[in-house]
């Protein structure tokens, strides 16, 4: 086997085994690229969330994207009583929450409507910081180097809400956890 082959099978390999995704109706799935891209679906809806590789360096942004897909023939809306609807969430490797919303304090009706086969887009950048202060006074410092697991999932006061036979369903979704590995800048020997 030339070097060539032998990397790209440990490259497979290692993003194979690497891939951490909680839940029975859970998804991942990954490619030789390293980008990640991890799903759920339930009820009429597609939740994902994709992040361009695995391995970030120390205070490198990390930019994930979550998709919202329509896959019913019936108009669905992402609504909720405060902003934001979405939550992005991280957790350290010890499943300690590190990344929190912050408070909502003027609770306002919101409703995205979602058209069959219509997708939505949205952008979260992570700056690899914590709150390392109390939840009403955020103080943020730089993570350590280590594995951490981000997750996006609609608020405690949203929901996806759909019509099924002349009755309003309401569903909290959460896509799958995926993992990144945040590294020195430069390798220490």
């Amino acid at each position: 086997m030339s070097n060539r082959n032998t990397i790209l099978l440990i490259s497979i390999v290692a993003a194979l085994v690497g891939a951490v995704v909680l839940g029975s109706k859970k998804k991942f799935y990954i490619s030789a690229g390293i980008p990640v891209l991890a799903e759920t679906t339930e009820g009429p809806v597609r939740f994902a969330i994709g992040l361009d590789k695995m391995t970030y360096k120390l205070g490198e942004p990390v930019n994930v994207t979550l998709t919202i897909k329509n896959i019913s023939n019936r108009t669905v809306f992402l609504a909720g009583s405060s902003t934001p609807v979405l939550e992005f969430v991280v957790y350290n490797q010890y499943g300690q929450k590190i990344l929190l919303p912050s408070p909502i304090s003027c609770p306002v009706v919101v409703s995205y409507p979602i058209e069959p086969g219509e997708t939505l887009h949205r952008a979260f950048t992570w700056k690899q910081q914590k709150r390392i202060a109390s939840y009403l006074s955020a103080v943020y410092g730089q993570v350590d180097v280590g594995i951490y697991f981000i997750l996006v999932r609609t608020t405690p006061w949203a929901a996806i809400l759909y019509d099924e036979a002349g009755e309003i369903r309401r569903i909290q979704i959460e896509t799958p956890q995926v993992y990144i590995e945040v590294v020195p800048e430069r390798p220490s020997f």
